[in-house]
């Protein structure tokens, strides 16, 4: 990632409406939304991704992004996260996914970045991921696809001892 810092204004964690954000992030998040459908219907992604990014002038992501979804897509209860790619929200799952990726695009900051993830996900996919979501927040930034740092409260992991209430149930994912 270049050194040139990148100043953008923050984001809610809490649902915003899809063609509301940042032109970075809709591709992104139709990216995901994309995978997860697509994946799950046993069809390849990769025949609507292509053309997609293609007209984004973005074809670069596919494998990074690809490396990211595939461990990302060992957590059932972050795909469920992910609404269906024609939603006309953004979802929580969707937020958090999205802080993770500005994290380390906007400050290089991993802790930070996991720690949006590690309500979902185990220390072992958090190890595993770093890197493709590393290569994945560079390639977005090279290709002018910016993320929005986010605020608020994060969804609290399972894997927090520390945590005294569990807050995840207040949210409701679809």
């Amino acid at each position: 990632m270049g050194k040139k810092k990148m100043s953008l204004q923050k984001a809610s964690l809490l649902s915003e409406e899809f063609d509301r954000i940042p032109f970075g992030e809709r591709v992104l998040l139709w990216m995901t939304r994309v995978w997860i459908e697509t994946s799950l219907s046993g069809a390849n992604p990769y025949t609507f991704l292509i053309h997609g990014l293609k007209l984004a002038k973005a074809v670069s992501i596919i494998p990074p992004f690809d490396s990211t979804m595939t461990i990302l897509s060992g957590s059932s209860a972050l795909i469920k996260g992910f609404p269906h790619p024609n939603c006309p929200m953004v979802s929580v799952g969707e937020q958090h996914f999205l802080a993770a990726v500005a994290a380390i695009q906007q400050k290089q900051n991993y802790a930070e970045a996991e720690s949006f993830l590690a309500c979902w996900l185990s220390p072992v996919e958090i190890e595993s991921i770093r890197y493709p979501l590393d290569e994945l927040a560079t390639s977005l930034a090279s290709n002018k696809l910016l993320i929005r740092p986010r605020y608020g409260t994060k969804l609290l992991s399972s894997h927090d001892k520390s945590s005294k209430n569990n807050e995840s149930t207040s949210y409701v994912l679809h």
